[in-house]
């Protein structure tokens, strides 16, 4: 069965190179590909469909990603989440609220590659 990855954040771009970014490095890994442009649009993702591993972006307008993130660790089944900012604070406050990887958008784009691959339900 697939890994089942879901991209938040509200920039189409990043959405774009972080999708293709993972299917070439992921090549090794059955893996699909949902994303989303908003909080809202996220929770109804992971309440339709089985989620492993949201790469979640910290700063959207109106529902954030912390509180996505909020209610994400309030469900039994909670998906791994990384938390992607290029804000050094939000990140830090993204590992108290749960996050099970933080990875700034600003650094190295392996960073992100390596925080997927540490969250793969087989590790």
């Amino acid at each position: 069965m697939p890994v089942q990855i879901l991209l938040v954040d509200d920039d189409s771009a990043l959405r774009f190179m972080a999708r293709h970014l993972l299917h070439g490095e992921l090549v090794d890994v059955a893996h699909e590909i949902t994303e989303a442009s908003t909080g809202p649009a996220a929770l109804s993702v992971c309440a339709e469909m089985h989620i492993d591993l949201v790469v979640l972006d910290l700063h959207m307008p109106g529902f954030s990603g912390h509180s996505v993130l909020e209610v994400l660790k309030e469900g039994p089944d909670s998906p791994c989440v990384i938390a992607w900012s290029a804000d050094d604070a939000a990140l830090a406050v993204a590992v108290r609220e749960g996050a099970d990887q933080v990875v700034p958008k600003n650094g190295d784009v392996n960073l992100l590659v390596a925080a997927v691959y540490d969250c793969l339900p087989s590790n």
